[in-house]
């Protein structure tokens, strides 16, 4: 049996949200609470498009300090969330680069 539950598809690794399917990486991590207007339960899921362990555990790092900064960053600032997230979107794209 692979990783934690019954599902040998998904496979959970040391770092909080990156799981494998197959031979790639997704970063699956749920909507922050501060988040008000989204569903509660609503998750965020990306393909990191790679397949090495390594490269994929610091994508993932670095995708849960851009997560911690945006909550921060939207509750000290007069930012709408739509411009929090809109400029989330962009740092990924770029970073995905």
């Amino acid at each position: 049996m692979a990783g934690k539950g019954n599902n040998p598809m998904a496979i959970r690794h040391d770092v909080e949200n990156l799981t494998r399917r197959g031979n790639i990486f997704y970063w699956r991590a749920r909507v922050p609470s501060a988040f008000v207007k989204c569903q509660p339960g609503s998750r965020l899921s990306l393909s990191l498009h790679c397949s090495d362990h390594k490269k994929a555990q610091a994508i993932g790092r670095k995708l849960n300090m851009l997560v911690a900064e945006l909550i921060l960053r939207w509750k000290k600032t007069t930012l709408t969330l739509r411009q929090v997230l809109s400029s989330a979107i962009c740092f990924i794209a770029d970073f995905l680069q």
